[in-house]
């Protein structure tokens, strides 16, 4: 067997390019039956992250379809935020936006304005998405949650108040009734947001809804009502425990939309990926066999008297078989570990078992031209040589 391996690496260089040509061949299917499971590996990474950390939203709308100005009952934020509620979507939900507008005033700074509440700042839908709050040491977006007496407004503001501020709050116009009371409060200012007008401070929600009423008496309402879904594998449950309380046809005074669709579709998108390499990549293999048994075939069908000359001086049709599948074998590993190995630097992942599994198709090809040139029928080949 030594001698046959030492005759086998002489032999390499006159063969130069069909021996190439093999190790390219197994380079470019290992290489690509990897990237077809690196491109899986990194879908199915993405869909689980979408399905983990896509925000759903979910919003109150009236029947004009607008989600802000809607005056929501005491009843539906309870719906939201609590889950002994009847009713209750509070489990399936997060990030509960709530906002309510007060009208106000500040003499000391000659300032007429809107004070507002918020549950969380995306609830104001006037903030530019990338707005961000430069809170002073010792705060941070919790306080919108609280019923602190604390505010965030312009740093104009803020300048020329001292870091607090003394103001007059009323029901805004569009909510004011026969009764109303001027009330007077304080408000520390905790954080300045860049590109706020001078007559718009924001406090906390419940801060603002106890001035609200007691100011007109009116219970606590919200203007606009959103959440996001906490859990989408809960989805299925929350739209049949949603149709209780939201019925279609215009049966309640608002309708509830859920901002799902393009979810679903991304989602859907992720899986026809994934459904396509687990289609494909099968078929590669297959195609692995075939390749292994073409190129085999055409790298020993020339050799079939040299096989029949081993056998003539007794060599046995064992080595003689061992002796193609040893040279094939080695064209076929080195080929799929330099394959293997710019996968791995490119790509970051470690696929042994694709690359295994290669070597075991494409050696199952090889098999036939190895049991076909240790079959070699001496006297028909030295008859056809003559």
């Amino acid at each position: 067997m030594w001698f046959l391996l030492k005759s086998f690496v002489r032999r390499l260089p006159r063969e130069g390019f069909k021996s190439l040509s093999v190790v390219a061949l197994a380079f470019a299917l290992v290489f690509l039956i990897n990237v077809m499971d690196g491109v899986k590996a990194r879908q199915e990474t993405q869909y689980e992250d979408i399905r983990r950390n896509y925000k759903i939203v979910v919003e109150l709308s009236d029947e004009s379809q607008a989600t802000q100005g809607l005056m929501v009952e005491e009843s539906y934020i309870k719906m939201f935020t609590e889950t002994d509620a009847t009713f209750s979507l509070a489990g399936y939900l997060k990030d509960v936006m709530l906002l309510r507008e007060l009208d106000m005033s500040v003499d000391s700074l000659g300032l007429e304005g809107s004070l507002i509440g918020l549950s969380a700042l995306e609830a104001d839908t006037n903030l530019a998405p990338e707005t961000t709050i430069s809170f002073f040491d010792g705060y941070d977006g919790s306080i919108f949650g609280t019923d602190a007496s604390v505010c965030v407004t312009s740093e104009n503001v803020y300048v020329g108040s001292g870091g607090s501020i003394r103001l007059e709050v009323t029901a805004s116009q569009a909510r004011q009734k026969a009764t109303l009371e001027i009330i007077e409060t304080e408000l520390t200012i905790v954080g300045t947001i860049p590109g706020v007008v001078d007559g718009v401070i924001y406090a906390p929600f419940r801060t603002v809804s106890f001035l609200g009423f007691a100011s007109d008496g009116s219970p606590d309402y919200s203007d606009r009502l959103s959440a996001v879904i906490s859990d989408n594998d809960l989805m299925d449950g929350f739209r049949q425990d949603a149709r209780r309380s939201f019925t279609p046809a215009g049966l309640t005074k608002y309708a509830l939309t859920i901002f799902d669709s393009l979810y679903f579709e991304i989602l859907a998108r992720i899986r026809q990926n994934i459904s396509f390499v687990e289609v494909v990549t099968p078929v590669l293999y297959l195609l692995s066999v075939g390749i292994g048994v073409t190129a085999s075939y055409l790298l020993t069908r020339r050799r079939l008297p040299e096989f029949a000359t081993m056998r003539s001086i007794g060599i046995s049709r064992l080595s003689v078989f061992l002796t193609a599948l040893m040279e094939q074998g080695f064209l076929c590993l080195t080929g799929s570990a330099l394959g293997f190995a710019l996968f791995t630097l490119t790509w970051r992942y470690v696929f042994w078992k694709q690359t295994l599994m290669f070597v075991l198709c494409y050696m199952l090809g090889v098999l036939f031209s190895a049991v076909r040139a240790a079959g070699t029928n001496v006297l028909e080949i030295l008859r056809q040589k003559e």
